[in-house]
């Protein structure tokens, strides 16, 4: 099988999505059903040693769309021609919107059959935009999305409730693929713990960003409830909040004493900030851009084998359940209500953490990901046939 990928993304980049389709780039390459694999995206200022790379001159950092973005899409596509035109492929897998469009306009000519990723939400992303360009021309765009998804040969959501999502808009063919993480042995733990100061404090963690979609305010808001009955606990926030609200909130809260922020942690470093953790928190609200796509930190969190509060958005209660953690209402108080539980019943916690570690290592293993992608490859050039 010969698989072309079209992303979208700067790759290698220290974000969800490219991190993501780098991660299925990977396994792709290494499935022995593959015998060539070839990869086009959008340039990083990261360096790296990708062999199967091939990049526009122009470096992407930004999020969203600008001009830039929008003239490296099209130096992404010229290069696609050209590939297609020099090597023949079994299939395109093509990364977001953006890239399927390419994918199926190649697809139209060259008769070679695609699987477009999805990674976001397209009309949340055009809507979140604050350029006037790009709004009025959303009608527009909003018909390539359904042209996309229309002449696709399989679409793979990364949540369920993304799947009913589009089926209920008219979409066929769509699966559902959970991404993995890799399981890993901390080495710093007590480094980093006397680093921050932590003593016998039981650790309540929060990683990633801090942009108001995550919910670290429904946190802040939580742990005013959790300190009034539970004193000895510390809520560590991994992750660049300088430019945030955050720091003043939880000062007019007089709740210095119970918060750490660590700054910017390399990703490589953050298992061992998860180590500490008693609890891995997820605060996310209950809005559209949080149910479509999975959060990646999820699994993330299950390799670290720590148990998981999350709030009731995406499919949080399908990977997490009972078993291997708490799911809540996206409110103050059944937030607190949740952390409250596992603070009080250490071995509850402990056994959730060994479940949740347990279940990625057989239901959402990286081996079980590219074996459930091999056979949509299969499916779809078998189709095509």
């Amino acid at each position: 099988m010969k698989v072309l990928a079209l992303i979208p993304f700067p790759i290698p980049y220290s974000r969800g999505s490219p991190i993501k389709a780098l991660e299925t780039s990977e396994l792709i390459e290494k499935s022995k059903e593959v015998e060539k694999f070839r990869q086009i995206a959008l340039k990083s200022p990261d360096k790296h040693n990708l062999k199967n790379l091939t990049t526009p001159p122009l470096i992407i950092t930004e999020m969203g769309f600008s001009f830039k973005k929008l003239l490296s899409y099209f130096m992404l596509f010229f290069l696609a021609i050209r590939e297609v035109n020099k090597n023949e492929y079994d299939i395109i897998h093509a990364h977001d919107i953006e890239a399927g469009f390419f994918a199926v306009l190649l697809k139209k000519f060259y008769k070679i059959p695609v699987v477009t990723d999805l990674h976001q939400d397209f009309e949340v992303n055009l809507d979140a935009t604050n350029s006037i360009f790009i709004k009025t021309l959303k009608p527009f765009l909003m018909m390539i999305e359904r042209y996309v998804l229309r002449n696709s040969d399989k679409v793979i959501a990364m949540s369920q409730v993304w799947k009913k999502d589009l089926e209920k808009r008219g979409y066929k063919n769509i699966e559902v693929l959970y991404s993995s993480s890799d399981i890993y042995k901390p080495r710093n733990t007590e480094k980093i713990k006397n680093k921050l100061g932590l003593k016998n404090e039981k650790v309540v963690l929060y990683s990633g960003n801090f942009e108001p979609y995550q919910g670290v305010d429904l946190l802040v808001d939580a742990a005013e409830l959790v300190v009034k009955k539970y004193k000895n606990v510390k809520f560590v926030l991994v992750g660049n909040a300088e430019n945030s609200e955050y720091p003043g909130l939880i000062k007019r809260k007089n709740l210095e004493n119970h918060f750490i922020f660590t700054g910017f942690i390399n990703k490589k470093e953050t298992p061992d900030y998860y180590d500490l953790a008693n609890i891995l928190i997820i605060p996310r609200r209950k809005i559209r851009f949080n149910d479509m796509p999975m959060p990646r930190k999820i699994t993330d969190y299950m390799a670290a084998g720590k148990a998981i509060v999350a709030t009731d958005v995406s499919d949080h209660k399908i990977l997490i359940g009972n078993d291997a953690g708490v799911i809540t209402k996206p409110n103050k108080e059944s937030l607190s209500k949740g952390i409250l539980y596992l603070l009080k019943n250490s071995g509850k916690t402990r056994k959730m953490g060994k479940t949740g570690l347990k279940k990625l290592k057989t239901r959402y293993s990286w081996n079980n990901f590219q074996k459930e992608l091999i056979r949509i490859y299969k499916e779809v050039t078998t189709k095509a046939i």
